[in-house]
């Protein structure tokens, strides 16, 4: 039984590779700890399995995530007062290999400052300023409460 088990286990571990990397702040190269990084089967998938995929980084921003069974995947990763990476990165597990260790940056979070003027170049009291973002582009409005 013990020989059955150990075979399986062996077998298992054959058809599974390894992930490892780091999670860095992009502006300053500094490695963020306790970032997680989620693994998603590649994009030709119709519905990328995320779920049970997951690492966080230790205190010098490393990870490493074994037993992915071989394919393409992508990698993002997310931190306090990081934005998400949009940028997923793309690379491929071997059956009893590891991945080329991969780099992930986090862009940080930024913030608004300015003034809200009339058109006359008054200024709007209690004016509302949003932020929205879509595709890595932002915009600004603002409103008259």
């Amino acid at each position: 039984m013990l020989a059955s088990l150990l075979a399986f286990t062996l077998a298992a571990q054959g058809n599974t590779g390894s992930l490892s990397g780091r999670v860095v702040d992009a502006a300053t190269g500094q490695s963020l700890t306790g970032a997680t990084v989620t693994v998603c089967h590649g994009r030709d998938v119709p519905e990328p399995k995320c779920d049970s995929l997951q690492a966080r980084t230790n205190g010098d921003g490393v990870f490493r995530i074994d037993n992915i069974a071989a394919g393409l995947y992508d990698a993002f990763a997310a931190a306090p007062r990081h934005l998400i990476a949009e940028n997923r990165v793309s690379f491929l597990v071997s059956a009893g290999q590891e991945s080329a260790p991969i780099t992930i940056q986090l862009q940080p979070e930024g913030s608004i400052r300015g003034r809200v003027l009339n058109a006359d170049g008054s200024p709007v009291t209690g004016a509302v300023v949003e932020s929205l973002v879509a595709n890595q582009a932002a915009s600004f409005c603002c409103r008259q409460p």
